[in-house]
């Protein structure tokens, strides 16, 4: 498995969307879907913007930092649960990074 960290970048973040993703736990894994990553807003220099993750209703993840595995690599992001529905928890992490330099 990986054990290369990545920047969990706007940029990464969108290349991975629609691809699943793995909480690394104590007790193994959690699958997730990296299911959205929304635009992002820049201002003073900085860009912000949130990405939702999705996993199984019957195993929702403690609220905080996790280590997420992908096939480009390992991130952490900080998670909390937004929604549920019967089957799926859904997770925002909110995520600023220096804003591009319009050239």
């Amino acid at each position: 498995m990986s054990a290369v960290l990545i920047d969990p970048s706007y940029a990464e973040l969108t290349y991975l969307t629609g691809q699943p993703v793995e909480a690394l736990l104590d007790s193994g894994s959690l699958s997730l879907w990296l299911e959205h990553v929304a635009t992002p807003v820049t201002f003073a220099g900085q860009s912000s913007f949130s990405v939702r993750l999705t996993g199984p209703a019957d195993r929702p993840l403690t609220p905080g930092a996790h280590l997420l595995r992908t096939s480009q690599g390992d991130f952490m992001l900080v998670l909390e649960a937004v929604a549920r529905d019967m089957r799926h928890l859904h997770y925002e992490a909110f995520l600023t990074e220096a804003a591009p330099i319009a050239a």
